[in-house]
């Protein structure tokens, strides 16, 4: 199951304002052939919830807590405090 950053094609760090605009970005430009209706109303839906779950910090929390809890599917990285971007 590819998570939410790689469905939006971002890096897993990146700010609220960038997961909005890679949602926008996506959203816009849906394959233009070979897929059902059906398929491409999924696909939204999916960006959907990609883009909700990065965008709002609660969300995730949740999420990044709920990857650090599967530890067999999930890869763990230590990230040097000075390479972590904060929002102010």
């Amino acid at each position: 199951m590819p998570f939410a950053s790689q469905i939006l094609g971002v890096d897993a760090h990146i700010l609220a304002d960038a997961v909005v605009r890679a949602y926008e970005s996506r959203a816009k430009n849906p394959p233009e052939e070979g897929f059902s209706k059906d398929a491409l109303l999924a696909r939204q839906e999916i960006l959907t919830g990609a883009c909700e779950t990065l965008a709002d910090p609660d969300l995730r929390m949740e999420y990044n807590d709920s990857l650090a809890q599967d530890e067999v599917e999930t890869i763990m990285v230590d990230v040097p405090f000075s390479k972590v971007l904060i929002e102010f």
